[in-house]
């Protein structure tokens, strides 16, 4: 499991999220030992604060991920889920909603003993509201401890293709 919080601004609004996000059950997917990966159940868990939309949300689906080695202690990974929001609820113009719908995120990452480099692209599309949402960051990690990094990320957030926003964040990771 990960947790995975991150504060943004473009010095004029604010846009915070807190992600937990698991893998429930993983199968490995391919028998070569030096090519890691896994096929199973992931869960996340997502709170999104803006300025102009909140939203939470509770999904449940499916992953494929895989690490690939660079050398002794660096690797590039990959994970690709396929989900689907269960409840979605949102406060617009102080209106709440409640939704569910498809999300699909794919997470590229290499890692060094000291440094992540991660880029990661999310989608979902929620009904009721008929809203959609892209998220996109890339981001640079530094390890402070084994299973925590604190680091700088890029965000492009779309919502519906009408509302655009980019940020800069700093970061954080943990992993559970």
């Amino acid at each position: 499991f990960t947790l995975d919080a991150q504060v943004y601004t473009d010095f004029s609004s604010c846009f915070a999220f807190a992600e937990f996000e698991g893998h429930l059950y993983s199968w490995p997917f391919f028998q070569n030992t030096n090519l890691p990966s896994s096929i199973g159940i992931s869960m996340n868990y997502k709170v999104n604060y803006s300025n102009d939309f909140n939203y939470s949300t509770n999904a449940l689906g499916s992953f494929l991920c895989q690490k690939v080695p660079l050398g002794e202690e660096s690797y590039f990974s990959w994970n690709l889920e396929a989900n689907f929001i269960f409840l979605e609820a949102s406060k617009v113009a102080k209106k709440n909603y409640y939704n569910f719908g498809p999300e699909a995120k794919l997470t590229l990452m290499v890692e060094s003993r000291y440094v992540n480099f991660r880029c990661f692209s999310e989608f979902d599309y929620v009904f009721m509201q008929w809203i959609y949402h892209s998220k996109n960051f890339a981001s640079i990690d530094f390890k402070i401890l084994k299973n925590w990094s604190i680091g700088i990320s890029d965000l492009f957030w779309c919502i519906n293709g009408e509302s655009f926003y980019n940020f800069i964040s700093i970061s954080t990771k943990m992993i559970l």
